[in-house]
């Protein structure tokens, strides 16, 4: 449960584009504390729900909802929670796709260099 709703605040938190030590100061704890609530290392988020909610503007059991949960149903704050995990998830398959282009280029690229480096060994032993 920790790792969930340490990933959840984490989303949430980047989502208002705010750092761990922004939320940390709004919680009247330390940043090592906050760190240690967004990894799943403290449940102590249990005692700073009620701040952590007027923060992210959302009711508590959103924190607690597993995404295929999150539904339309009520508007307002679970449209907008749904809307930025979706952003979020976008731009993490957008990071990975870009890291695989990346790879596949290094591959193409080492490839070459094989090739480039078997035709001059063949080369000089003729």
């Amino acid at each position: 449960m920790n790792l969930f709703v340490g990933y959840k605040l984490k989303i949430f938190r980047k989502n208002i584009g705010w750092t761990q030590e922004r939320m940390s100061d709004q919680l009247f704890i330390s940043q090592s504390a906050y760190a240690r609530m967004e990894n799943g290392q403290s449940q102590s988020w249990a005692g700073h729900i009620d701040n952590i909610c007027k923060i992210f503007e959302i009711k508590p059991e959103v924190l607690f909802r597993r995404e295929e949960e999150i539904k339309s149903v009520e508007t307002g704050h679970d449209e907008m929670t749904q809307n930025a995990l979706l952003s979020v998830y976008q731009k993490i398959i957008k990071k990975y796709e870009t890291q695989i282009l990346e790879l596949e280029q290094s591959i193409r690229d080492l490839k070459e260099d094989n090739s480039n480096k078997k035709g001059s060994t063949c080369s000089e032993t003729i």
